[in-house]
């Protein structure tokens, strides 16, 4: 059986090497999933825009619709 003896200095910069690699991997999944959060919720969204006033009045009235499917 072998053992392999690291001397501090050697675990201080493992320790940073995986902490830096950690934050960097956090970050990546934290921006895919927010990518796919956005395509999800505006693929899903549908908005639909008309001019439903009058001219006799002077009035303009504008209706949003928003259609999900």
């Amino acid at each position: 059986m072998q053992f392999n003896t690291h001397s501090p200095a050697q675990k201080a910069v493992f320790n940073q090497m995986r902490k830096e690699y950690l934050e960097a991997f956090r970050k990546k999944e934290s921006l895919v999933i927010q990518q796919m959060i956005r395509k999800y919720a505006f693929k899903k969204l549908k908005l639909k825009i008309y001019n439903g006033g009058t001219a006799q009045t002077g009035d303009l009235h504008i209706a949003l619709r928003f259609l999900m499917e």
